[in-house]
């Protein structure tokens, strides 16, 4: 197991642990008032009451902005050609 999929698992884990501790009800599926048809310009203050989607979405974003440029960012390894030492007159 390499180290990159240790750190992933462990902050996977602790993204859904945080996500539990703040809306423990996220996984039920429940009618709320929503219906399939819900529209924003209806019921507008859907963003201010529910603040985990905008937080959410921010932390992901976040997240894959600091991915991209330490992918950007990163060292390449070159391989240098080893020169081939050539001793001229030997003996013999």
């Amino acid at each position: 197991m390499k180290a990159e999929e240790v750190v992933a698992g462990i902050l996977l884990a602790l993204l859904l642990i945080y996500v539990v501790a703040i809306n423990p009800d996220i996984f039920r599926i429940s009618r709320v008032g929503y219906s399939i048809e819900f529209k924003f310009e209806e019921k507008t203050y859907f963003i201010w009451t529910n603040r985990w989607v905008d937080v959410v979405i921010q932390a992901f974003m976040l997240f894959a902005t600091a991915t991209a440029l330490s992918a950007l960012f990163r060292e390449e390894k070159v391989e240098e050609a080893e020169e081939e030492v050539v001793i001229e007159g030997g003996e013999g």
